[in-house]
């Protein structure tokens, strides 16, 4: 009898840590570490990394990251989604995005993520030198990432304060930077130029 009672606490003893063990596996499958996913997106990809930003961008609890390499091309880049769970995605999508030597690198998640307060967004200001520029970009929902109907038609898009703005050329008299205020519905995940339609 205690031969038999012994085995069975043993059985519940293995039963326990294999359903731990298993639960603990699934978890950090399901979400890597910052220096897990950076390794793993360095080691999957092997080219120079420029930013490297882990955050929950869509609020779901789950971190994902934007990360930004050297391309071919001095001064271009590609960007890159990885996933909670490891997957790479290449969000360049063949374009040319230029202006790495540009970049405003030592405030670089402050000027380039703009959290809406539902979703965060980061964005490559394209840039050639010249006196105009191209925003591109990325967000994620319910952890799939997508650029807003605004990506490539805006420049400067950034937070400004308590507002999120964009800011256009007018040539009206000599050359300006008009400053654009937008909306942003959660709903559908894009902007609109405040009391307009979208961007």
């Amino acid at each position: 009898m205690r031969t038999k009672q012994r085995l069975a606490g043993i059985l519940i003893c293995i039963l326990t840590i294999f359903c731990c063990g298993a639960v603990y596996g699934d978890q950090k499958r399901d979400q890597l570490s910052e220096p897990d996913m950076a390794a793993l997106f360095t080691d999957a990809v092997r080219r120079p990394l420029i930013y490297f930003f882990y955050d929950d961008y869509d609020y779901n609890g789950t971190f994902e990251a934007m990360a930004v390499t050297e391309a071919e091309k001095e001064n271009y880049v590609r960007v890159y989604f990885v996933s909670s769970d490891g997957a790479i995605t290449d969000l360049t999508k063949g374009r040319d995005l230029c202006g790495s030597e540009f970049q405003d690198h030592d405030n670089a998640r402050e000027r380039y993520m703009v959290d809406t307060g539902t979703q965060k967004f980061y964005t490559w200001e394209s840039f050639a030198g010249g006196s105009g520029s191209t925003s591109y970009i990325f967000g994620v929902r319910n952890g799939v990432p997508y650029e807003p109907e605004i990506s490539g038609e805006v420049q400067d898009f950034m937070r400004d304060g308590n507002e999120i703005v964009f800011f256009k050329n007018d040539f009206t008299n000599g050359h300006d930077y008009i400053r654009t205020v937008l909306d942003f519905d959660p709903g559908s995940g894009e902007f609109r130029v405040s009391g307009g339609a979208v961007g």
